[in-house]
């Protein structure tokens, strides 16, 4: 597996639909995304899972557009080494993410143990209570 850093790209991935048709999933390129980065992880010639992160002016906040992998690579830790990849080469001070399921919030709770020196900000979706279950 491989892990590429795409700048001014955008994977216009909806939340869980990453097994859909090519045809419904889209990557934006465009002048107006110089503080959008994507990373994604290459199997066999074929993505298998895309995070996009937003910078700050500054450099130092990263802000998460979401984290996508697909169904059958999900237990494979892809979506940990895309975050390991994106937390290496950004080296940002805060990172702001929201967690939309117990999976991401494991994800999260390995990340913070990882890279203590970072400042979180967790936004847990409203409505859905986490079981906050360790899948490591």
């Amino acid at each position: 597996m491989i892990i590429i850093k795409l700048d001014g790209v955008e994977f216009g991935f909806e939340f869980g639909i990453f097994d859909s048709p090519p045809k419904d999933a889209c990557i934006v390129s465009s002048g107006e995304y110089k503080n959008r980065v994507s990373y994604a992880a290459l199997h066999n010639d074929q993505i298998v899972g895309a995070l996009t992160v937003i910078r700050s002016r500054s450099g130092k906040t990263v802000s998460s557009c979401g984290t996508v992998v697909r169904s059958s690579y999900r237990k494979d830790g892809i979506g940990r080494d895309i975050w390991h990849a994106m937390l290496k080469s950004e080296k940002p001070k805060r990172v702001q993410t929201k967690v939309t399921s117990d999976r991401g919030y494991s994800l999260v709770e390995s990340m913070k143990e990882e890279f203590p020196k970072i400042k979180w900000l967790v936004d847990e979706v409203a409505g859905r209570k986490l079981r906050r279950m360790s899948y490591k």
